[in-house]
């Protein structure tokens, strides 16, 4: 095992072990409180539902049981483990029954950052963040190993 994939693990592994079970209280705004600067007239492409979304997904067994092929693949082709690539996206996702991964298909809370593809905007370290919107799960996985 050549020095570079030690150091992929040691770090990969800090992250994982440092990301402990944290609660954060938060608050829903309500409409009253909530000001946007631009009002759409008409709703855009990026606004509506995908067309492809995940598979309903009911405990993070399900979640591991639908997405541990594809996080193999992945693992064959740029050697970080599947049990990695599942626990971060078991953590960001929520087991996949968060917004983003319901409604944009991003299972790791990969924002927009220099993409031209389609958007979703959801609040996070800051109000309404650019998040991608992936056309499927498997893509999401797929994409998350180009980082």
């Amino acid at each position: 095992m050549n020095m570079r994939k030690i150091l992929i693990y040691f770090l990969l592994s800090v992250f994982v072990l440092s990301c402990g079970s944290k609660r954060k209280i938060t608050t829903k705004k309500t409409k009253a409180e909530t000001v946007n600067t631009e009002i759409p007239t008409k709703p855009t492409i990026e606004e509506e539902p995908p067309k492809i979304s995940s598979p309903k997904i009911n405990s993070t067994e399900s979640y591991i049981s639908t997405f541990k092929a594809i996080a193999k693949v992945e693992m064959q082709k740029f050697g970080i483990p599947a049990s990695i690539t599942l626990a971060q996206g078991i953590l960001e996702s929520g087991s996949g029954k968060g917004r983003l991964a319901i409604e944009a298909n991003n299972h790791f809370g990969i924002k927009c950052h220099d993409w031209t593809g389609k958007k979703i905007y959801h609040d996070d370290d800051e109000d309404q963040e650019c998040f991608r919107k992936y056309r499927n799960a498997e893509t999401s996985f797929k994409i998350i190993q180009s980082f």
